[in-house]
């Protein structure tokens, strides 16, 4: 039942069969709404972690692709070049939880496998190139992994 309602996804990431995007129940809507009163100092808060992000990226020179103004409850970067998975190895290695943002791509997953496609070049770049970074109201810049 989580596969069929988180796009056909386990914990690997790897969409082996047809699915639906079904991950919220009628009580956490209800609580989704009840909390919109509070929205404004909360998105405040994603804008603050944006910019802490943006700052440590600017050390690296990744915060360009990571454009101001933006905040939301994931963050993905955009690298620029082809090296997102052996990046992602490498923080995981460190404790950092990071993912390849889009795997392959739906053109990569063994659901879709029997499917007519033809090349994605765009989606196939991106897949290269992006990786989701944690990103929680609670991060501070000098957060420690937990091992």
């Amino acid at each position: 039942m989580r596969r069929l309602r988180n796009l056909g996804f386990g914990r690997d990431r790897v969409a082996d069969s047809p699915a639906i995007n079904g991950k919220i129940s009628e009580y956490a809507a209800a609580v989704g709404l009840a909390a919109l009163d509070a929205w404004p100092q909360i998105r405040a808060r994603w804008r603050e972690r944006a910019d802490a992000y943006r700052h440590v990226l600017a050390t690296f020179d990744l915060d360009r692709r990571f454009p101001a103004g933006s905040a939301c409850a994931v963050a993905m970067g955009d690298l620029g070049s082809p090296h997102a998975a052996a990046i992602a190895a490498e923080l995981q290695g460190e404790g950092v939880e990071i993912s390849c943002w889009w795997g392959k791509g739906c053109q990569g997953q063994p659901a879709f496998a029997g499917w007519p496609r033809g090349p994605i070049p765009g989606t196939d770049s991106l897949a290269a190139r992006v990786l989701g970074v944690p990103f929680r109201l609670d991060l501070t810049e000098s957060h420690e992994p937990e091992r």
